[in-house]
């Protein structure tokens, strides 16, 4: 993850996060199948991190204004990371395609609320690695 953020898109590669897990490409191939599955992996990550933003909101009775609230929080997120936040909602990585089933949980109904929907999210995606 953390190659990818100072790194950014077009400078990741498995040969690079190899070096900085201070391993062999092989190595990291071992783990990932290829390079798709170690984006896939940081694709999963990535929608985990905001977990704690979302943590810190407080639930209201009005479900637009906690809506309002769910979404400046991830924006926030995304303008703080940027990488990741193009590696969430862009697919810049050619070989990479989220399977079917394993598209983001936010993109499927799980709640009533906004923040559950939010908790959920991260919690589905804690679970499912």
């Amino acid at each position: 993850m953390d190659t990818l953020v100072a790194d950014g898109v077009t400078g990741f590669t498995t040969r690079r996060v190899a070096q900085a897990a201070r391993t062999s490409t092989p190595a990291v191939y071992e783990l990932f199948d290829d390079r798709a599955g170690l984006v896939r992996e940081m694709f999963f990550q990535a929608f985990r991190q905001p977990g704690g933003r979302f943590d810190q909101l407080d639930a209201t009775d009005d479900p637009r204004q906690d809506l309002i609230e769910v979404i400046g929080t991830l924006r926030g997120f995304v303008v703080d990371h940027p990488a990741l936040g193009q590696l969430m909602f862009s697919r810049p990585f050619s070989d990479f395609d989220p399977a079917p089933g394993n598209d983001p949980p936010a993109t499927r109904p799980a709640s009533s609320s906004p923040h559950e929907c939010a908790g959920a999210s991260t919690r589905a995606y804690s679970s499912a690695t």
